[in-house]
């Protein structure tokens, strides 16, 4: 499990990124419709990604981030991979 610290800093810098409130970046919100991604603004989510967790996501890898839970639970897995 992430530590909320490092979730509450990419939730920051996506909502910066993206323009959205921040509150609307909780765990179950769906990813795709809260930061109105598209191919262009996904490379965006690796970029933060890979600023404060040091992994890098491929971009096929982006459809499996149905909700933000799902994004956090990917960038653990892949934390405790390396």
């Amino acid at each position: 499990m992430l530590p909320n610290e490092l979730i509450e800093r990419i939730n920051s810098d996506l909502a910066e990124e993206f323009n959205v409130p921040i509150e609307e970046i909780i765990p179950k919100a769906d990813v795709r419709q809260t930061l109105n991604l598209d191919s262009m603004r996904a490379l965006q989510v690796i970029i933060v990604v890979k600023r404060h967790c040091g992994i890098i996501i491929p971009p096929r890898h982006i459809p499996r981030f149905t909700t933000f839970q799902a994004l956090y639970d990917y960038i653990d897995e892949k934390m405790q991979q390396s």
